[in-house]
């Protein structure tokens, strides 16, 4: 027999997303599902006064939030959540709030795989593009998983367009990386 009287912790607790990015991940499938299904999550990394920076941004429907020049990428997922929490009640249950990317330690917003091959891309383009470069990555849930992820190089000027795309950021990231290396020996 059990205790009737006793709350039940929320039944989400035990799906809460390892890492940020996923939280962000699993928050645009719930706003795709709960609000429009053409939700996505931008992340951009660029050169910007000899440093690295980044901005991300959030779209869905007639409602776009973003931040720009962050010194990190998980800078910049931290502070797009902030902004979209002040303007916008994404969760409407208690229970599904558990997916919302926030409360992630500095460390937490990406797993290894991702950080490492975000790292290797960016420094063959910072290395090969210098100043004139931009890095794009699109995330939207998706039925097909080889769509979910698309990831694009713009540099020259525009003149150079590569991409990758995978069922995740790492592999996105890294069919990117196989496009560029071509592309620089040739």
């Amino acid at each position: 027999m059990t205790d009737s009287t006793q709350p039940k912790p929320p039944s989400g607790l035990a799906n809460r997303p390892r890492t940020g990015l996923a939280a962000w991940e699993a928050t645009i499938g719930y706003i795709n599902q709960a609000y429009s299904p053409d939700a996505l999550l931008t992340l951009n990394a660029y050169p910007h006064n000899d440093a690295l920076r980044w901005a991300a941004m959030v779209e869905w429907g007639s409602n776009k939030e973003q931040v720009k020049d962050s010194p990190t990428l998980p800078a910049a997922l931290r502070d797009l959540w902030e902004r979209v929490e002040q303007g916008y009640v994404i969760f409407l249950e208690e229970d599904e709030a558990i997916r919302k990317p926030s409360g992630y330690g500095e460390f937490n917003w990406l797993d290894a795989d991702t950080r490492e091959n975000i790292d290797r891309l960016l420094g063959l383009v910072q290395t090969a593009f210098k100043g004139d470069w931009t890095v794009v990555f699109i995330y939207q849930s998706s039925a097909n998983p080889q769509t979910r992820v698309q990831a694009r190089l713009i540099a020259r000027n525009g003149s150079v367009n590569l991409n990758g795309r995978g069922a995740s950021l790492p592999e996105a990231t890294s069919q990117l990386y196989r496009n560029v290396v071509p592309f620089l020996a040739r």
